[in-house]
């Protein structure tokens, strides 16, 4: 007998069948509360042959009734049958959504069933009729609901999106602040540094200045009289002998107050680099110190009488 009501429920397309549970004259089930439910079990022939009439399957689709049968020798059905109270079989009881809680609001029993479809249909009208009321309120708060969660939803989404922008607008504020203090700081570093070497070489001029020989005489016969060109124009002279080193000249270059922190001096013609650059002054990274000799003398670089000389800036 619960194979033909479900029988009936696959015609109907109902969307599920309800597992519930039963006590004081209430059900609770996972069912749409907007729904009316139709309990039935223990059907006799007669009861059947009614119940499957179209006249009654089209009023219980059009209905938008939840059905659920079973046989009271079942124990489920049995636990139903204690639960409803019924007195005689079959037993059909409708069950709808009132103050919050699924309640029995109508039943048909025994022979009340008749033989007639119609008897039942105008049965089931006068119950669905007398509580429709219920059914619409159900059915409002249920979308009331939808839409309050909805709404929840979209809000909570909205949240986490503005949370997640949030975040991600701090984190790159952290990154940039942080790459600006890491700007900073090698400024600051490349700054120190500079101001460092600067000191460093103002100190090495004061110094090196005292090792700076005497212009010797010019009637000496050694003495070589040599024009040095500085690279912002300045024409300097200056008197060395043959026999004094070419650092000397290099110093003298060094420790006045025109003169480039790095440079090289070279001649003109034929144009070369003088390779005994001190390595006092010696700044560039890898450049060589004291290039051939130490003590080579401006004789040994091939430097004569009047000869000029030309400062080149290596920071330029």
């Amino acid at each position: 007998m619960a194979t033909d009501f479900a029988c009936c429920a696959k015609v109907l397309e109902c969307e599920s069948c309800c597992s519930c549970c039963c006590g004081e004259g209430t059900v609770r089930g996972g069912v749409r509360h907007d729904q009316l439910v139709l309990f039935g079990y223990g059907f006799q022939s007669s009861s059947k042959v009614t119940f499957s009439r179209p006249q009654v399957l089209d009023f219980l689709e059009g209905s938008n009734m939840l059905l659920w049968g079973c046989s009271v020798e079942s124990g489920e059905g049995h636990r139903v049958s204690q639960a409803m109270r019924e007195a005689t079989y079959p037993f059909l009881a409708v069950i709808v959504l009132r103050q919050s809680r699924m309640m029995m609001v109508g039943r048909v029993e025994g022979g009340r069933w008749g033989t007639r479809p119609e008897q039942l249909v105008r049965r089931l009208e006068e119950i669905v009729r007398d509580n429709e009321a219920y059914v619409v309120a159900a059915r409002m708060d249920r979308e009331e609901r939808v839409r309050t969660q909805s709404i929840r939803a979209e809000q909570d989404a909205a949240f986490q999106e503005t949370l997640r922008q949030d975040q991600e607008k701090e984190r790159r504020k952290r990154e940039e602040e942080e790459a600006k203090r890491r700007q900073e700081e090698e400024q600051q570093r490349i700054v120190r540094e500079e101001q460092e070497r600067r000191d460093r070489i103002r100190r090495l001029k004061v110094d090196l200045a005292d090792r700076v020989p005497e212009e010797p005489s010019q009637d000496h016969p050694d003495t070589l009289r040599i024009l040095i060109k500085l690279p912002g124009g300045q024409r300097l002279e200056r008197r060395f002998l043959r026999t004094q080193p070419v650092r000397d000249l290099y110093f003298f270059v060094f420790c006045h107050p025109e003169s480039p922190d790095e440079f090289d001096i070279a001649t003109n013609f034929p144009k070369r680099v003088l390779k005994f650059k001190p390595s006092e002054i010696c700044f560039g990274e890898g450049e060589e110190s004291e290039g051939e000799s130490a003590s080579a003398s401006f004789q040994d670089a091939g430097i004569g009488q009047s000869t000029m000389l030309f400062v080149h800036d290596l920071e330029a």
